[in-house]
């Protein structure tokens, strides 16, 4: 008999009320809702939105405990006041989704969560996501500096042409 997602979630679900009832708790109050388009798993706070295809090409069907992963993984964001602007203020929405992503895998890998090989997203590390956006938006500005630094330099390099005027000389030759 081959299960549904929703059958698979709702497996999941009784499978993490013994082992993680936190979670449980949280991802209980998180209605299901299949979606086409999207990453494996998201959530809004209300609902734990899934993507069969999504899930299906990252294997988190091979295996029920990176279904109760995926589940913690956005059950936590809302017991972390991850969702809206309460934490996020006015930081960039796309570094600030790495960052707590980065918080998030690092707390379900040290309980004890399974991922699956195919897990799209980013290595766990300790610490708030405050400091991991910090540190990513450091490394951004870096990487922008460094790129600007080389176009700059590459602009400057002595060629035998002017770099304006496209002239093989400076103007300044006389005949």
């Amino acid at each position: 008999m081959e299960f549904t997602w929703e059958d698979q979630i709702i497996k999941a679900r009784i499978q993490m009320k013994s082992r993680y009832p936190f979670f449980w708790y949280i991802a209980m109050h998180l209605e299901p809702i299949e979606v086409e388009q999207a990453g494996p798993w998201a959530t809004d706070g209300r609902h734990l939105f899934y993507c069969p295809d999504m899930l299906t090409a990252g294997e988190w069907d091979d295996n029920p405990e990176y279904i109760m992963t995926g589940m913690a993984h956005e059950a936590w964001h809302c017991a972390a006041r991850h969702i809206g602007k309460l934490r996020r203020g006015d930081r960039d929405y796309s570094i600030w989704s790495i960052a707590i992503d980065i918080e998030t895998n690092y707390l379900l890998e040290e309980a004890g969560f399974l991922f699956p090989p195919k897990m799209p997203g980013v290595e766990g590390l300790p610490g708030p996501a405050e400091e991991h956006y910090d540190n990513l938006l450091r490394e951004t500005e870096q990487t922008i500096q460094n790129a600007l630094d080389k176009v700059w330099d590459e602009i400057r390099q002595p060629s035998g042409r002017n770099q304006l005027s496209g002239n093989e000389n400076d103007g300044n030759e006389q005949d």
